[in-house]
């Protein structure tokens, strides 16, 4: 557990009105907003990760993501709770698989959660975690997971996927996955992308989902 606070400034660019505004560049762009709702318990998640799928693909549906090749980041809502982090990488599993294959020289795509440095911070943990999204794609620069001794096997999501459908479809669906995912930090993305786009999840009690999509500001 942890306290924070964050605060965001949403603005339009450029400002309607320049007496009001600031004179700084934005830090990113908001792409795409995605919410869905489980109604399914109050403090544990659906099982089959299906609010968690819709609430990201609305974000990217929401932005006009036509390949999940432009996307290089997701920040995972993961509080290391090991049913809820299974279930949402399930979840990325489907994400991932409803775009189809990824060419062979695509970069994987970097999945971290900061609660591992940060701690949950419950009501805050959203703002906070849009704040390191926001500067994540401004720098070009995603943090490693911290403590992650034991990352999640390709078992334990076809155990979850094999719930939502075929055992055959389950197994290509994470087979997909890993082949396209990092759970270590890249510090070679903002040489290789100008425009660089990362999706934050937030998943609260109740089964309420919210998931923005972010990009660095390119003028």
């Amino acid at each position: 557990m942890a306290e924070g606070a964050a605060a965001i400034v949403l603005e339009a660019w450029p400002p309607k009105n320049s007496s009001t505004s600031s004179s700084q560049s934005p830090i990113a762009e908001v792409l795409g907003f995605g919410r869905s709702a489980d109604a399914f318990s109050l403090v544990s998640p659906e099982p089959s990760g299906d609010g968690a799928f819709r609430c990201m693909k609305a974000a990217l549906d929401d932005a006009g993501i036509e390949s999940i090749e432009e996307l290089g980041h997701i920040n995972c809502h993961a509080t290391s709770t090991h049913v809820g982090d299974v279930i949402e990488l399930s979840a990325v599993a489907r994400l991932l698989s409803s775009y189809g294959k990824r060419s062979a020289n695509a970069s994987p795509i970097q999945i971290n959660s900061v609660k591992g440095h940060l701690g949950h911070s419950l009501g805050a943990a959203g703002a906070i975690e849009a704040v390191y999204s926001a500067l994540a794609a401004q720098n070009g620069v995603c943090v490693a997971n911290r403590n992650l001794e034991k990352p999640i096997s390709p078992d334990e999501v076809i155990k979850v996927l094999e719930n939502t459908g075929d055992k055959e479809m389950a197994r290509k669906m994470t087979e997909n996955l890993f082949e396209n995912i990092t759970f270590e930090a890249d510090h070679e993305w903002a040489k290789r992308s100008k425009r660089r786009l990362v999706l934050t999840n937030s998943f609260g009690f109740g089964g309420t989902n919210g998931c923005l999509l972010l990009s660095n500001w390119v003028e």
